[in-house]
């Protein structure tokens, strides 16, 4: 009867020579791990095992559709709610107007052009547009006079003023340029907020609890 190593001698470990390295026992010592050319582990299940392991692989496979649908139903909740109150921002007289780029860039194209046609302020082009886009802290800005500096500083505490904690403050060097920019400031910020309350005496304007 033949053995094992000479019918399946790659099976079997060799030394450098190619000669098989015996075992204590001297028979050859074969090699670990599985066979190659194994395609599996040649386990044997038992079918009610096998069902249950087939259960547990579609609850998985139905757990995993759920958790993706649920977050794509949230996602489509926040893009309604979104869309909601950009309508009602160009629909209604009573709301204020700022509207937000991820509110717009989630809303249809109909009120995205609705209110590319509803603007009421768009900066010039150049140190002015750079200086509303910048996205850092502290921002200086800086040129001769009517190159619109004191625009940006209205418009852009505004931006904000939805936000019930937001505060901002802008000075002047002296009372004339104050009272020169609170001037501006009010025909511009009563024209688009009617309800906002210019205090000039406290030199400030406040903005209500509903258009914040």
């Amino acid at each position: 009867m033949d053995n094992d190593w000479d019918i399946n001698p790659d099976s079997y470990v060799k030394d450098s020579e190619g000669n098989f390295v015996l075992k204590l026992d001297g028979t050859p010592k074969k090699k670990g791990g599985r066979p190659k050319g194994s395609t599996g582990r040649g386990y044997n299940y038992h079918s009610k095992t096998k069902a249950q392991m087939k259960t547990k692989r579609k609850i998985r496979v139905k757990e995993k559709q759920i958790e993706k649908a649920s977050r794509k139903l949230q996602a489509t909740k926040r893009s309604l709610q979104s869309i909601k109150n950009t309508a009602e921002k160009l629909e209604n007289e009573g709301v204020p107007k700022i509207i937000i780029d991820e509110e717009l860039s989630s809303s249809p194209q109909s009120l995205q052009d609705e209110a590319q046609d509803s603007i009421i302020f768009a900066p010039n082009e150049g140190p002015q547009t750079e200086f509303l886009a910048a996205g850092e802290t502290d921002v200086l800005y800086g040129g001769a006079a009517g190159g619109g500096k004191s625009y940006a500083m209205l418009v852009d505490p505004l931006r904000y003023a939805h936000r019930t904690a937001h505060r901002a403050l802008i000075l002047r060097r002296s009372m004339p340029e104050l009272r020169e920019l609170i001037d501006n400031q009010e025909n511009f910020t009563l024209k688009h907020f009617q309800a906002v309350n210019i205090e000039k005496w406290r030199k400030c304007g406040i903005f209500p609890l509903e258009q914040r």
